[in-house]
Formats: structure tokens, C-alpha cells, sequence
């Protein structure tokens, strides 16, 4: 009963990031591929090292977080189990988590010192940070020690 509690808990925290922030970083992607290709069709030769260095950067942290988010929905549904056959599955799955986790770190780290306004409006958007950031984070960090600690079971 507790596990299943503690299961439905974390798709709590995760469902504020699937609604709001998977879609936006989908479409901000596309958005950004859109913009790099149309920067490397310009006939200027000279920025496009730059701009694939610069836009790529941009569109490997977007899909950072988008990796951690399926590789902890899908442990979550199925279970942690579906990680362990193939066993290169399972440094791949948890590779994938600690991307995100640390992507969403940094953000965090980023936002916390923006220079923001006082008061009411600070808390709000510290807490539209830590639903839409920190949960899935802590559900991710959960998720990463299941599949890692079946990677040592003998059996499976």
C-alpha cells in the first residue's frame, strides 16, 4: 500500500512539468533546429561554427531534461525492470536521469539568482519553479536508485 502511495505521489510531482514543460521544450526545439539550419543555409561561412556550437549547446540542454522525463515516466509505469535486458540499458537510463537532474539544477541555480522582484511575487515564482523543476528532480533522483539498485540483483 505504501508503494503504491509513494507511486502515485511521484506522478504527482511529475504531472506539472509533463503538462507545462515537455511540450514547451519539444516545440522550443524544433524551434531552435528551425533557426539553426536557416543560420547554417546563410552563405556566410565564417558563424557557423559558432552557431552550431552556440544553438546546439541550447538544444542539448532542452533535451536533457525532455531524456530524464521519459526514462522516469517509463520507470515509474512499467517499472525498473524493463531497464535491466539489455544490461547496457541501465547505464543508459540512469546517464540519462543524472543529465536531467543536473540540467535541472543548473536551472534552478540560474533562477535563484536572477534578480527578482520582493515579497509576494518571489515566493510565487520560487514556487512555480520547485513544481514545475524540483519535483520532477526528486521523483527523477528516486527513480535513478531503483533502476541502479536493480542492476545489482544476481536474478534478473
Amino acid at each position: 500500500m505504501a508503494e503504491r502511495t509513494v507511486k502515485w505521489v511521484a506522478l504527482a510531482g511529475l504531472l506539472p512539468a509533463t503538462v507545462i514543460l515537455v511540450p514547451s521544450l519539444f516545440y522550443l526545439i524544433l524551434a531552435m533546429l528551425m533557426v539553426l539550419g536557416a543560420e547554417l543555409a546563410h552563405p556566410d561561412a565564417g558563424g557557423r561554427t559558432a552557431a552550431i556550437r552556440n544553438f546546439g549547446g541550447l538544444i542539448l540542454m532542452m533535451a536533457a531534461p525532455l531524456a530524464g522525463m521519459a526514462v522516469t515516466w517509463t520507470s515509474l509505469l512499467v517499472g525498473p525492470q524493463i531497464f535491466r535486458r539489455p544490461r547496457s540499458r541501465i547505464p543508459a537510463a540512469c546517464g540519462l536521469l543524472l543529465l536531467g537532474i543536473g540540467v535541472g539544477g543548473w536551472w534552478l541555480y540560474y533562477v535563484a539568482n536572477l534578480q527578482q522582484g520582493a515579497g509576494r511575487t518571489r515566493i510565487g515564482y520560487a514556487a512555480l519553479w520547485i513544481a514545475l523543476v524540483f519535483c520532477p528532480m526528486l521523483v527523477g533522483a528516486r527513480e535513478f536508485f531503483r533502476i541502479a539498485r536493480g542492476s545489482h540483483d544476481r536474478g534478473n
